[in-house]
C-alpha cells in the first residue's frame, strides 16, 4: 500500500471513531443513571476479485458495518442492531 492509501484509511477510521465516541457520550448523558449500556461496532472495508476459468469475472468493493446498542436496567436487557455504510 502506498502512503496516500494508508493516510486515507487512517483518516476514515479516525472519523468513524470520533462519531462513535460522540454517540456514546450522548447516550451516556441521555440515559437514566440506573441504566447501563454497551455500544459496539463491527464492519469491513475490502476489495475482491472473482475469477472463472482464469479470467477476471467480477471486481468490487465492500464497505458495511453494524452498530449494536444493548440497554440493561433492573435485570432486563434490550438490544438493537443498526446497519451503516
Amino acid at each position: 500500500m502506498t502512503g496516500a492509501v494508508i493516510e486515507t484509511i487512517v483518516e476514515t477510521v479516525s472519523g468513524k471513531e470520533a462519531v462513535f465516541g460522540q454517540l456514546a457520550e450522548q447516550l451516556a448523558s441521555t440515559l437514566p443513571t440506573a441504566a447501563h449500556f454497551t455500544l459496539t461496532t463491527s464492519g469491513e472495508a475490502s476489495q475482491f476479485t472473482r475469477f472463472n476459468r482464469a479470467r477476471v469475472r467480477q471486481t468490487g468493493q465492500v464497505s458495511d458495518g453494524n452498530l449494536t446498542l444493548t440497554l440493561m436496567q433492573n435485570s432486563r436487557t434490550a438490544s438493537a442492531t443498526l446497519p451503516f455504510i
